[in-house]
């Protein structure tokens, strides 16, 4: 699932920084990507082109709307006006937040634009303070939790479901190494800590864990990236082209755990399958937009089996 975060960004610098960690602690165990112009790198095309070929590819876009409209293209747009139009184009489901008051601003452009054009969404999906980040990580929370939950094929699982789901079953004292829970309040600590980094490049280094469990992991890793023509060794070398071996190794461990933690929560045996499934949706959904691109420079192409 591909997410795309769209607003005006100097106003809104740390909304946009609460919302991004949010996507990405949420999705951390599932196969995800999120699309924010924090991200972006310089690119010899407009900002509107680039950022228009990146919503493309999205299934939900984060529309989140204040006080101002933006800088106005030729033809009198704001770039998140031209966002939201694409979004509505291209039939891209978008969860839309909008500031407490923002349909009376002073700014009649942006005004018009809540009034004529969010609104049709049906009404919008969530209200927020723009001066509470709390409130809004709340609220962005419980709007993506009740979303996903009925999104076909997708179910929203976050950390800190996790964690209390996971209380249980490793609270018992029988000498066996086991993950250690965070206590108590959870999803509050966790919001916190989104709060807290909104705004600050999150570290992508390896927390303290089990030294049992994760020297274990790593030594399956290394029997798995010596194999060859299985999906989780391809994985490997990707990552390791990019990253080196080391990193590469911690990366495929904490890969395994994810999958290892999900075959015991469903109670299902390994299937290698399900990733070459995935691969070709992501593959037909790629070739899907490029002919989509080549519509829109008038080309017409046709499917040859």
């Amino acid at each position: 699932m591909r997410f795309f975060v769209s607003s005006t960004y100097e106003d809104l610098k740390k909304i946009r920084g609460v919302a991004i960690n949010m996507l990405k602690d949420i999705t951390g165990a599932k196969t995800a990507s999120i699309s924010a112009m924090e991200s972006f790198p310089a690119s010899p095309s407009s900002s509107s082109a680039f950022c228009l070929n990146q919503l493309d590819g999205a299934d939900i876009m984060i529309g989140i709307y204040g006080f101002r409209f933006g800088s106005k293209g030729e033809d009198g747009r704001s770039l998140t006006e031209i966002e939201f139009d694409e979004a509505v184009k291209n039939g891209t489901k978008i969860l839309a937040f909008v500031a407490d008051g923002a349909e009376y601003t002073q700014d009649t452009d942006q005004q018009h634009f809540l009034q004529t054009k969010v609104s049709s969404l049906g009404g919008v999906w969530a209200r927020f303070d723009p001066n509470n980040l709390g409130t809004f990580a709340t609220v962005l929370n419980e709007s993506l939790k009740n979303y996903l939950n009925g999104y076909e094929g997708y179910s929203y699982h976050s950390i800190w479901d996790d964690i209390i789901e996971l209380k249980h079953e490793i609270s018992k004292d029988d000498g066996i190494p086991r993950l250690i829970p965070y206590g108590e309040n959870e999803e509050e600590k966790a919001l916190d800590d989104i709060i807290e980094s909104a705004g600050k490049r999150k570290s992508t280094s390896v927390t303290k864990g089990n030294p049992y469990i994760k020297s274990m992991l790593c030594e399956i890793a290394w029997v798995i990236a010596g194999k060859r023509n299985t999906y989780l060794s391809a994985w490997y070398w990707r990552i390791k082209q990019k990253k080196g071996a080391k990193k590469a190794i911690v990366a495929l461990a904490r890969k395994l755990l994810v999958i290892i933690y999900t075959m015991l929560k469903q109670g299902t045996l390994f299937d290698e399958s399900c990733f070459e499934t995935r691969r070709k949706h992501c593959e037909q959904k790629q070739l899907s937009r490029y002919i989509r691109e080549l519509e829109k420079h008038g080309y017409h192409v046709e499917a040859q089996s």
